[in-house]
């Protein structure tokens, strides 16, 4: 399968995922209900009785869109192969102070981690894509070690985010925190220079069912302009709303 065909792929799971996400929150926020296609909701947190409000706030979180992203993986259309919380291939150490001791991993070249899911071809050894899941907008310590194992895994990446909602300056901190990581781990780690590799960043926006993606190419990593541009101040990213979800 080309890159381009994989890409292709991904993307269309990726939007799949997204009218799943879009359906069960309308479904949720509307009427109070379930979406019949699928019977999958969204959790609630507990009531809060000191507060004045009936309304019980809903739990959003990573974890039902990479349920929902498994469902899609599902469809017979593909024939992609699929496991969670995948060991990487590569050692890494995200402790944030360094320990003292025979024991002390950053001795010994870290550990290995865990991607959140990853796709292979029928062969099952041939890893095709990791994906990494977000939802809402974490530190920049999160953002730093899920993409530092997407540029250095040596296959193509997915960044799955999951927002409730934005404001104006949500696209600019997620900019922001993306722009961080990447220098960070290429300045520090480098990287793989593979022309053929990518990473698809793809964002889930609740209210108001938008949908937002760009392509990091591997390929243009070694121009230093290229991830300031990439992740500007500026919302270029390529954005649509869905209306046909419910």
């Amino acid at each position: 399968m080309s890159q381009d065909n994989l890409f292709n792929s991904v993307l269309e799971i990726n939007n799949a995922t997204a009218d799943d996400l879009f359906r069960i929150y309308t479904a949720a926020s509307m009427s109070n209900s379930a979406d019949k296609s699928s019977r999958f909701i969204f959790p609630k947190y507990r009531k809060d009785y000191s507060k004045t409000s009936s309304k019980t706030e809903l739990r959003i979180s990573e974890q039902e869109a990479r349920l929902l992203y498994c469902f899609n993986l599902n469809n017979n259309k593909y024939k992609y192969l699929y496991s969670i919380e995948t060991p990487t291939d590569k050692l890494y150490n995200f402790a944030r102070k360094k320990r003292t001791g025979n024991n002390d991993e950053s001795n010994r070249g870290g550990r290995s981690a865990l991607s959140d899911l990853s796709i292979y071809d029928s062969s099952l050894d041939n890893k095709l894509v990791n994906v990494e899941f977000k939802a809402r907008n974490p530190t920049q310590e999160s953002y730093d070690k899920d993409i530092e194992k997407l540029i250095l895994e040596g296959v193509c990446g997915n960044w799955f985010h999951l927002l409730k909602n934005t404001d104006n300056g949500t696209i600019k901190s997620l900019n922001f925190k993306f722009k961080s990581a990447l220098n960070k781990v290429i300045l520090e780690k480098g990287f793989n220079e593979n022309k053929d590799l990518w990473i698809l960043f793809f964002i889930v926006i609740l209210e108001g069912n938008v949908i937002k993606h760009k392509e990091l190419r591997f390929s243009q990593l070694s121009d230093k302009g290229y991830i300031e541009k990439l992740f500007s101040e500026n919302d270029d990213w390529e954005t649509q709303n869905i209306t046909k979800f419910i």
